[in-house]
């Protein structure tokens, strides 16, 4: 997995399929 930040200063997630779903649901609670 790979956190970096885009010309748009947003977080990118670069990691497999597999965890890209409990990483979607990480990020979500982290936005709460």
């Amino acid at each position: 997995m790979v956190l970096h930040r885009s010309n748009n200063d947003k977080l990118i997630l670069e990691c497999t399929e597999e965890h890209d779903r409990s990483l979607k649901r990480v990020l979500l609670f982290n936005q709460l």
